[in-house]
């Protein structure tokens, strides 16, 4: 690998090891330690939050149960890697009649009192490539198993997740799917009809898992003090874990409910505005040239309190009606669209999808012609119809029907 700092190729697994231990140092060391909370209270006084009921917040509040604590233990997985204190899964499962009391003493503890063990904040970081991105690596945070036990009760805010966040956040959110996308196509349909200008823009958030900060008590609750990163104990500073199912909702930023609130940006009528999955971010604009100076200061703003970066490289500008503004708007412009949850966003949807994947089904076929029929029909099961499912439910119904008859 290339060492972060300098570009230079290490190739000597120590080395290697320095070179990571070195880039996560700096990830999750936060660099503004000058921020007021007094700036970050009155940014989040601006925002119209929902809040949870009485009854609702005995509920999220009650002490956790014995019951909660053996239903969790009863679906740990087998032959998974524990964390810092080399206890498995099937630890738990062996002996949960015995741990079960002892845990729902001591979760309750440091629910109330704030006094959790050591090791509920440290990890171990296991650092995976990302297929086909030669510079991308994602660090998955190895975790005591009684944590992991914790962190899944402690996902219960789910159930109560939808009221707080719009409809147009579909990522990590109990009976959304990512097929909500086919409210930004209908959108994105509607400006043919309409001659303003208009133009969507794709906004990726830079290591959004890493560059969390703690702007709420619940966040800094479950953010870790210390990590084990191959070897080497480094503080940590900001993010949330990967690999913890609670870490998602507390990722879920309220940077979408800051851009609705920005008068000055303006969307298509009450059907455009913001698309989110997780910390991807799909926006319609009209109105560029003032919308588009009004989002990036919104963002700036934002960031100044959490962190919170796009990333430009992969950050994407389709115009959808009007003149090109590529010379007034600086973003990286194409017209060839880009991939956002398995499809391509673009007017003409059925060429930018479908088209592709019936030459891709077509070569699939012709490679299998000399397999058996029940080899065939299996391999037709896995690759063509797990293609197919990924644009089916997203796009519109006629789409699929052209998709069939042309194959």
């Amino acid at each position: 690998i290339k060492h972060p700092s300098n570009m230079a190729t290490k190739t000597p697994p120590k080395e290697i090891a320095e070179a990571f231990a070195d880039h996560y140092k700096k990830l999750y060391d936060y660099l503004d330690r000058n921020t007021h909370e007094d700036e970050t209270s009155s940014f989040l006084k601006r925002i119209n939050f929902p809040t949870l009921s009485e009854e609702e917040s005995l509920e999220m509040t009650r002490p956790i149960t014995s019951q909660e604590i053996l239903n969790v233990i009863k679906n740990l997985k087998n032959n998974k890697s524990s964390g810092t204190d080399g206890l498995p899964g099937e630890f738990y499962k062996t002996f949960r009649e015995e741990l079960t009391p002892v845990l729902c003493k001591v979760f309750n503890y440091a629910l109330m009192v704030g006094d959790p063990p050591k090791t509920w904040s440290q990890a171990i970081i296991s650092v995976t490539h990302k297929d086909g991105k030669d510079s991308s690596y994602r660090p998955v945070s190895l975790l005591c198993n009684d944590l992991s036990i914790l962190t899944s009760i402690l996902a219960k805010m789910q159930k109560y997740i939808a009221k707080f966040i719009k409809p147009d956040q579909t990522g990590f959110i109990p009976g959304r799917q990512r097929a909500n996308i086919r409210r930004t196509l209908n959108v994105m349909s509607y400006t043919k009809l309409k001659s303003q200008p208009s133009l969507l823009i794709s906004l990726d958030a830079q290591k959004a898992f890493n560059r969390a900060y703690k702007i709420s008590n619940i966040t800094s609750l479950w953010v870790f003090t210390a990590i084990c990163l191959i070897g080497e104990t480094l503080d940590l500073m900001k993010g949330v874990r990967q690999g913890d199912c609670l870490s998602p909702l507390l990722l879920i930023k309220p940077v979408a409910e800051l851009i609705r609130q920005n008068k000055q940006i303006q969307g298509i009528r009450d059907e455009g505005g913001v698309e989110q999955f997780a910390d991807d971010l799909l926006v319609v604009l009209t109105e560029p040239l003032r919308s588009v100076p009004a989002l990036l200061e919104s963002l700036k703003e934002y960031r100044n309190i959490s962190e919170y970066t796009t990333n430009e490289s992969k950050s994407v500008a389709i115009m959808l009606s009007g003149e090109c503004l590529k010379e007034k708007v600086k973003f990286k412009w194409t017209n060839k669209g880009f991939r956002y949850l398995g499809i391509t966003p673009q007017i003409s949807l059925f060429k930018a999808n479908y088209e592709k994947l019936i030459k891709e089904i077509i070569k699939d076929l012709e490679r299998w012609e000399r397999l058996t029929l029940s080899g065939r029909v299996e391999l037709i099961r896995i690759e063509c119809l797990a293609k197919i499912i990924v644009c089916i439910p997203i796009t519109p119904s006629f789409h699929s029907q052209l998709l069939f008859k042309r194959t």
